[in-house]
């Protein structure tokens, strides 16, 4: 467990966030760590590929310990590596969307010709 977190939070330090700004952090400083997590992660798609598959042994190998005892000495460091991938997550799903409302937006606008103002009645369209 300790050697999955450790490569993981070593991860972070190569892509440019340090994880001991989690340690102690609250409120909205701890918000902004989580961003700045994030953002450093986001970096490259190999950086997020490589954090995701470390992150996924941590949580892997947290379940796997979670009724010893001892393993609750990482929970907050587990906790902390958690929450910074559902946000990439998140921002993944949102980004995801995005793209279908912009094809949806496309087609719309290549279909459907806005009337001029003033007309009651719809033109006769090119593709009817």
């Amino acid at each position: 467990m300790r050697d999955a977190i450790n490569e993981t939070e070593h991860h972070l330090r190569t892509a440019g966030f340090d994880p001991d700004r989690f340690v102690g952090a609250t409120g909205f400083e701890k918000i902004e760590a989580f961003r700045d997590a994030t953002e450093a992660i986001r970096s490259s798609d190999d950086t997020r590929r490589r954090f995701e598959i470390l992150a996924r042994q941590v949580f892997a190998r947290f379940k796997a310990l979670l009724t010893e005892p001892s393993a609750r000495i990482f929970a907050e460091r587990h906790d902390n590596i958690e929450t910074c991938y559902r946000k990439l997550q998140e921002k993944r799903d949102q980004a995801h969307v995005t793209e279908v409302l912009k094809a949806l937006h496309r087609i719309v606008n290549e279909r459907f010709e806005p009337m001029p103002r003033g007309t009651t009645t719809p033109r006769a369209s090119r593709w009817t």
